[in-house]
């Protein structure tokens, strides 16, 4: 059995550690042998998740001298200044895997093996939760961290229903609305109380490039998502069927919660979302995706 030992971020209060390595972990069990990294390099592939720090480049330079795969997987922004070990885990890697084609572009500047790997689903495995549709839309709702959810606000605003905020701090910005603190536990549960989410990434390039992990773990539940005009997010509820979803700015809101006031509209959008999130973004799927490509580059490795 293949043996990785993993170097992945310690906490799960990180999105991308739980929809990529805890996914890994807990789809690849039977796989492959996992091991977290102590001080032991016995083994065939070194998997680093994100981490970049100087002790990070110190182990895969020895895990590459002992014979060893070097996985990097990073779904952060790759910024280019002087003595970035970000950058120098990408050039040592002998395979990089990203989440998106903006971080893949990115990433390229450093490594000719560069793979994207979707997120994987947060928050549930297999689909247990499920939107119903009410009447009207009472409820608008946006989540995420703090400058996500300043973001947000400007669109959530031109809402004329109860806005809510979920992981938000109080603040000027936020018109008549209600918080809720985030909790990973009940976060779907929370969601499910709103008719529509709306979810806004910045409008610098590299927020334009972010993961779209937000936006899947609503479509998991059939909620119905006004975005904003970002990469990840655009195409995302295109390739769903429902362009007319994207707000190029948010002037556009109160334009489209006419458009899908009516029920039946928002639980075409909520059946077509559901379908096309667990069709395309399963943990499963992005665990087998890493699975096939972890033999692929044993092979051409052992080849050499």
């Amino acid at each position: 059995m293949i043996k990785i030992i993993a170097i992945p971020k310690k906490s799960k209060a990180s999105p991308s550690v739980r929809m990529r390595y805890y996914n890994f972990l807990e789809n690849l069990s039977n796989e492959f042998q996992w091991e977290t990294y102590t001080d032991n390099l016995d083994g065939d592939v070194l998997y680093v998740e994100k981490n970049a720090s100087l002790k990070t480049v110190n182990i895969a330079k020895e895990a590459l001298k002992r014979g060893m795969l070097l996985f990097y997987d990073v779904d952060d922004p790759i910024k280019v200044r002087k003595n970035n070990n970000m950058v120098k885990m990408i050039k040592l890697a002998d395979v990089v895997t990203v989440d998106t084609k903006p971080r893949k572009l990115s990433a390229e500047r450093f490594s000719n093996n560069v793979v994207i790997i979707p997120d994987g689903m947060d928050y549930q495995n297999k689909p247990k939760k499920r939107l119903v549709i009410r009447d009207k839309i009472k409820k608008v709702v946006t989540f995420g961290y703090p400058q996500k959810i300043i973001d947000a606000a400007p669109y959530v605003n031109k809402a004329n229903v109860e806005r809510r905020y979920i992981g938000a701090r109080k603040c000027n910005k936020y018109k008549n609305a209600t918080f809720i603190k985030w909790k990973y536990k009940n976060f779907l549960d929370e969601l499910l109380i709103n008719d529509v989410v709306i979810l806004v990434h910045g409008k610098t390039k590299i927020d334009k490039a972010r993961s779209n992990n937000r936006l899947i773990a609503a479509m998991s539940i059939g909620m119905p998502t006004i975005v904003a005009d970002s990469y990840a997010y655009k195409n995302i509820v295109k390739e769903a069927g429902h362009s007319y979803l994207v707000a190029r700015t948010e002037k556009d809101v109160p334009r489209i919660l006419n458009k899908i006031a009516s029920s039946k509209v928002r639980q075409k959008i909520s059946d077509d979302f559901f379908k096309y999130s667990w069709e395309n973004y399963s943990s499963q799927k992005s665990s087998l995706m890493f699975a096939k490509l972890i033999k692929k580059e044993l092979v051409c490795k052992k080849s050499l």
